[in-house]
């Protein structure tokens, strides 16, 4: 006997077949897409991978550059600092000048003063006493000896004067150059 097939069983049999055919198309599909998506995600890793490098790079040559402007600065301040220690020994050395010529400047003061003083004392004194002069000194005399003698000692005193004055005039031009070089 023949079984013909019915609607219900040929409609049973195509939606089986349907099924069937698409159960075994899904993972055709899904191997597909899963194929092109791994491809895609691959062609995107590479492409990360090679924009990693070119920073990386890039970040070594600015930090080859920033190493190479470091080695410079710190040169640049080892030179500043040599010639803030030059400046600062030369500063000290011109400190100890000032406090010399300052002291020097104080005791020329003190040695001018005291010929001044002996300049005044000794021209009070020829004011008072009435010192002769050098023709008195030779009409007074009564023997050679005397007169020798008087003239040596009119020499020694006009030399004595002579030296006060002249030591009067190098104190008072020491004065000017320490003064000047203090300032």
């Amino acid at each position: 006997m023949r079984v013909f097939p019915t609607r219900l069983t040929t409609r049973r049999a195509v939606a089986c077949f349907l099924l069937l055919v698409g159960i075994c198309m899904v993972p055709m599909a899904a191997y597909s897409q899963s194929r092109s998506s791994l491809q895609r995600r691959a062609r995107e890793t590479r492409s990360n991978i090679q924009d990693a490098r070119q920073n990386l790079a890039t970040k070594q040559r600015k930090a080859r550059a920033a190493r190479n402007e470091l080695v410079d600065c710190q040169e640049q301040l080892a030179a500043a600092e040599s010639r803030l220690r030059r400046a600062r020994r030369q500063l000290a050395a011109t400190a100890r000048e000032l406090e010399r010529t300052k002291l020097e400047l104080e005791r020329t003061k003190k040695r001018l003063a005291s010929h001044q003083a002996a300049m005044q004392k000794r021209l009070i004194a020829m004011f008072r006493s009435d010192e002769p002069s050098y023709t008195e000194v030779v009409l007074h005399a009564t023997t050679f000896e005397d007169f020798a003698n008087r003239l040596q000692f009119m020499r020694l005193v006009a030399h004595g004067d002579e030296s006060i004055l002249v030591q009067i005039v190098t104190d008072k031009l020491a004065v000017e150059t320490q003064e000047k070089a203090l300032e």
